[in-house]
């Protein structure tokens, strides 16, 4: 027994041996014969012991799914003998009529229904929908439409619709009326207010589309709560109950502490914010707050990282396609910008205007989509004491008296459209710095054996054009304008103006300015008053210079005539008729000089006013002016107007008779400026800068860096360059990291910014000062160093580019991008600005990068017959961590395989993983090597480099009978102990054996 237990572990030891050694595929035939028997009958009774376990399982499986298929069957048939024939079957089969209350019950209502139905009818249903199914979405869109109009005509709007559903309604025989009562279990979600009896309707729709109002009994609860209705009536597919409101001409809201707004009337405004427990088909508009507490002045085109959200408020509504938003004013902070995004759209625009008519989209979608229109305010704290003015473009919507025909402005977004872009032209290119040139403006490629293969250099530049326009002056020649500008500076009004506009020794005047400007400007010009002999008023304007290029004026045309009141509204009439003399595409614009308010207006083509500002007159003028300018300025409604107020104390009182209001009015509206000047310098100043104005300014340039490059910050080399177009002489404004000496009141800053989102990296950020302005003269660039990304490797490799690059977007002496395959380098570049008081935004063009990869093929042959090429050999190329596989695949009919997008500089390990059959397979890996310079070197199991034939390198196999020349012994000690242990058992079992006999 001892001697079998030890031949036993024995055998067992062998066993084990052989398995060490992989013994399946290298055994020698002997071995495998030896074991051939037995390994066969393991495998047989193995086979066959799944086997009888699938084929159970499968019965088992098809015993479960006839069983399940026969109780559906039954189910069906159940189902079939107990579901009722359609209602309307039985009503026709049936010559029975009778009365019935039929009950239905929900989690959100109970419903009875008292009627004759016909016989065997049993049951109906009433709902709440929660989501509309497609064909009945806009038919009940119309319906809300339909339902407002009518309501309109009885000065009441809709303030909230909730539709209640009923089926099978045809249930209910003809000629009987139906009493239906629904009660609420939950509240019905009507919003826009206090429910109440008197502002509540039901409404259903006839077979004719009519609508049919119907005398309702409304319940409530205690506590005023809507928890039922009861009418007797049309019984139709649904039914409507519909809150109503006054029409409103337009409702105030003041949201907190921070801006009171004034919108059309068929805005409503919930007393609370409230969450509809039905489907809303209105528009919601909810106001989010922004505001920032830094210092400094803030525009409209201020980043909003800028700010934090501080407050929302969903409490408006409105059942028209659109909202007017006619004025919005803070008296705590200053308004710096404002966005509005529709709701289920993606697009945010910034807004130009802080008025006019923003179009809406409802609350749900037929999508079940639920997103409300979004307005966002922007605030900063009140940066001067006592007034109320935006910092960004706009001084703020004044609190306007009542008087018809305001005029509801479009709003203006930043704008990009193709007639914009003419004052501007930029361009973005690139440059590879791995392509051994020497780019002039980075280090980073001058010294020899730097890795610059990953590196490209980014070129933004941008350059202002001059664009033509005409400009209409409009000068009031009231009495008034012979006074002094001031006690100091005593030169008369009028003689003040003409003296700016004519120039004076040594001093170029405005008229030679803008005709200079532009080869193809012109000018003219047109003188108010206000005749007091002359009713009519058909002596209150004349045209001093009709459209051309004089750069002087008669100083008796602009000299006031004696006993003068003034009637802008007359100077306007005068200024409309030249301007439609003028036409030319060139832009227009208008200067409106005056030095006091209105003392005479036109209604309907009648002057009124006394000439004087004594008593209520220059209220009623007033009023008049601002009805006249509101109807005449919408036929001009790209037409820029700047208004200057020539007085020391005019906008210095509040009296209504040294009050701008009219004048600040008339710029505010249309997108120009109000200036008060009080002398003749002031006054030169305010007229160059709106010559100015026509320039650039708040110029800033944005790079949004892509996630397939970074900014290479180990050596950015930022620059920014200025270039004369005329004499190509280059000034730098900022080089290493600073802003040099001749680029300070240029520039303001130049940043990065890290950025860790899925689509950038980072953004660089070029501003140039605030008032600096921008024309033809000079193109300013900026350029700096990026650097290939990790996550443009992995996705060449896995899905290859996504690109081309667009035209003109390489720089001198490259060519790696335009029409190129490869990445784009930015995810969005822009360039904004402001022109003519209005904000531009435009974009720059992508160029795009690629990866430098590196690729190899492998041939494996037999290693005796090297013409003997192996097929369908694996291998797995795996990185320096010898575990993470970086490619796998097999050899094809030739014995090759290839790896590509191998990057240089990095050491890959080539297993192979599965061998051919008859054939040994190799314990170690094959080392590769990438170099710098995109070399490949591949070293043997024992560092021998592998030799190359042509572009391929060849490795060889060795048949299981052949020992291996290099990998090591392998499995060979194994199989040799495996042997002598099996040759040992054998002959101490025959050595038994001979002992027993």
């Amino acid at each position: 027994m001892k001697f079998m237990f030890g031949k036993r572990w024995l055998s067992i030891f062998a066993i084990l041996l052989l398995t060490l050694s992989n013994c399946s595929p290298t055994i020698g035939y002997a071995l495998e014969n030896m074991s051939e028997s037995t390994s066969s009958s393991v495998i047989s009774s193995a086979e066959e012991t799944v086997s009888k376990s699938e084929t159970t399982t499968e019965m088992s499986q098809s015993s479960e799914e006839i069983v399940e298929m026969k109780q559906a069957e039954e189910n069906t048939e159940t189902n079939r003998s107990d579901a009722p024939s359609s209602s309307q079957d039985l009503a026709d089969n049936s010559e029975e009529s009778v009365q019935k209350i039929l009950h239905y019950e929900d989690e959100y209502v109970t419903a009875d229904l008292n009627a004759y139905f016909g016989n065997g009818v049993e049951n109906f249903s009433v709902t709440l929908p929660r989501m509309k199914n497609s064909g009945k979405w806009d038919s009940e869109r119309e319906y809300v439409n339909q339902l407002s109009q009518y309501l309109v005509n009885q000065n009441l709007q809709p303030a909230d619709v909730q539709q209640i559903e009923i089926s099978d309604s045809q249930i209910v025989k003809e000629g009987y009326k139906p009493r239906l009562t629904v009660n609420f279990k939950t509240s019905l979600g009507l919003r826009g207010g206090l429910v109440t009896k008197e502002n509540l309707r039901l409404v259903s729709t006839n077979t004719d589309g009519s609508l049919v109002f119907h005398d309702a009994e409304f319940h409530f609860d205690t506590t005023g709560t809507l928890i039922g209705l009861t009418y007797e009536g049309i019984l139709g597919k649904d039914i409507h109950v519909v809150m109503v409101k006054p029409l409103a001409e337009k409702t105030t809201v003041t949201l907190g502490q921070y801006v009171q707004m004034q919108l059309d009337g068929y805005v409503l405004e919930e007393e609370e914010e409230q969450t509809a427990s039905n489907v809303p088909l209105n528009a919601r508009l909810k106001v989010k707050i922004f505001r920032s507490d830094a210092s400094g002045i803030f525009t409209i085109l201020s980043p909003i990282d800028s700010f934090r959200e501080e407050k929302t408020f969903d409490v408006l509504s409105t059942w028209k396609p659109s909202f007017n938003l006619l004025g919005i004013e803070s008296e705590k902070f200053d308004i710096v910008k404002m966005n509005y995004r529709q709701a289920h759209q993606s697009k945010t625009d910034s807004l130009m205007y802080f008025n006019g008519e923003f179009p809406v989209a409802s609350f749900h979608q037929e999508s079940g989509e639920e997103e409300s229109n979004v307005l966002e305010i922007y605030l900063q704290n009140r940066m001067l004491e006592g007034t109320g003015m935006i910092l960004g473009l706009r001084t703020r919507m004044l609190g306007y008296r009542s008087f018809s025909g305001f005029r509801s402005v479009t709003n203006a977004t930043v704008s990009n459209s193709s007639v914009d872009q003419a004052h501007i032209t930029q361009s973005k290119r690139i440059d590879y710095l791995g392509d051994g040139g020497n780019n002039p403006d980075t280090s980073v490629d001058d010294r020899i054996g730097t890795d610059t293969h990953e590196l490209y250099r980014m070129y933004l530049d941008m350059t202002g054009t001059k664009e033509p326009f005409d400009t209409l002056i409009v000068v009031d020649r009231s009495t008034s304008m012979t006074d002094p500008m001031n006690s100091v500076d005593t030169q008369a009004r009028y003689l003040a103006v003409y003296k700016a506009l004519n120039g004076t020794a040594g001093r170029q005047g405005l008229l030679s300015k803008l005709v200079g400007f532009h080869p193809e400007n012109q000018v003219a010009i047109v003188g108010f008053q206000g005749y007091p002999g002359y009713p009519s008023g058909d002596q209150d304007s004349t045209v001093i210079a009709n459209w051309g290029r004089s750069t002087s004026v008669a100083l008796s045309n602009i000299q006031p005539p004696y006993n003068n009141g003034t009637n802008y509204t007359a100077g306007l009439r005068t200024a409309g008729v030249v301007l439609d003399q003028n036409q030319s595409s060139r832009k227009k614009v208008m200067i409106f000089i005056s030095d006091g308010v209105p003392t005479f207006a036109f209604v309907n083509g009648v002057r009124y006013g006394n000439g004087t500002i004594s008593g209520n007159n220059p209220y009623y003028t007033r009023d008049w002016t601002l009805n006249y300018f509101n109807s005449w300025i919408g036929k001009y409604p790209k037409l820029p107007i700047y208004t200057l107020g020539i007085s020391s104390e005019f906008g210095n009182s509040d009296n209504l008779s040294a009050n701008p209001y009219v004048l600040n009015h008339m710029s505010s509206q249309t997108g120009g400026f109000y200036s008060h000047v009080a002398d003749s310098q002031a006054l030169e100043r305010t007229l160059q800068k709106i010559v100015d104005d026509t320039k650039l300014s708040l110029v800033s340039i944005n790079d949004q860096l892509s996630q397939y490059v970074s900014y290479y910050a180990e050596q950015p080399d930022v620059k920014v360059v200025q270039t004369n177009r005329q004499t190509g002489q280059v000034t730098t404004l900022y080089q290493n990291g600073a802003v040099t000496s001749q680029g300070v009141g240029i520039l303001q800053s130049v940043t990065h910014t890290a950025v860790n989102a899925s689509d950038s990296t980072g953004k660089v950020d070029l501003n140039f000062v605030d008032n600096f302005k921008i024309d033809d003269t000079y193109t300013y660039t900026i350029s700096y160093n990026v650097k290939v990304t990790d996550r443009a490797y992995e996705e060449k490799k896995t899905s290859g580019y996504n690109a081309h690059g667009d035209s003109g977007t390489d720089y001198t002496g490259n060519s790696t991008s335009s029409g190129q395959a490869g990445f784009r380098s930015n995810k969005v570049a822009s360039l904004t600005y402001i022109r003519n008081e209005q904000p531009y935004e435009k974009e720059y063009d992508h160029p795009v990068v690629q990866v430098d990869t590196r690729q190899f093929t492998l041939q494996k042959s037999d290693s005796k017959e090297t013409n003997l090429l192996l097929e369908n050999v694996r291998f797995e190329l795996r990185l320096s961590d010898k575990k993470t596989v970086f490619a796998s695949g097999e050899t094809d009919s030739r014995g090759n395989i290839t790896f590509t997008d191998l990057r240089r500089a990095k050491t890959y390990y080539l297993y192979e993983t599965k061998a051919k059959d008859g054939y040994t397979l190799p314990e170690d890996p094959w080392t590769v090597d990438v170099a710098v310079d995109g070399t490949i070197t591949i070293r043997d199991q024992l560092g021998y480099t592998v030799s190359k034939s042509g572009e391929q390198y060849r490795v060889v196999n060795h048949k299981l009978y052949q020992l291996p020349s290099t990998g090591g012994y392998g499995p060979a000690v194994y199989i040799l102990l495996g042997v002598m242990v099996i040759t040992l058992a054998s002959y101490l079992f025959y050595e038994k054996r001979k002992q027993i006999a």
